[in-house]
């Protein structure tokens, strides 16, 4: 009579187990896309024979003379994550936020 617990205690085992496996791939996935977004930047052209290079945003911020910039991604039309990088005003140094409105 101990064999039917076993099986049961198993196979509820097993039903938890695939229930909660959906939570961590999907917050893996949004740190890869955040990661690509912040070192994984590619130029818009490249010349022919030239192997593309990953840009970072931090770079591209200095290169263009950009203060700060907010960031936000969709997926399946919803918010995935948002980001703020840089500085609101390049005089104050006062930390961008995602709440700072923009022009």
């Amino acid at each position: 009579m101990k064999r039917p617990n076993l099986y049961k205690s198993f196979f509820m085992l097993l039903f938890v187990g695939f229930l909660f496996s959906g939570c961590g791939p999907q917050k893996a996935l949004t740190g890869k896309r955040i990661k690509a977004v912040e070192k994984g930047l590619m130029r818009a052209v490249y010349f022919k024979g030239l192997k593309p290079e990953k840009l970072a945003l931090a770079d591209r911020l200095t290169f263009y003379k950009i203060p700060g910039v907010s960031i936000a991604a969709l997926d399946r039309n919803k918010i995935e994550w948002v980001r703020a990088y840089g500085q609101r005003d390049a005089q104050t140094r006062q930390a961008m936020t995602t709440d700072t409105p923009l022009q």
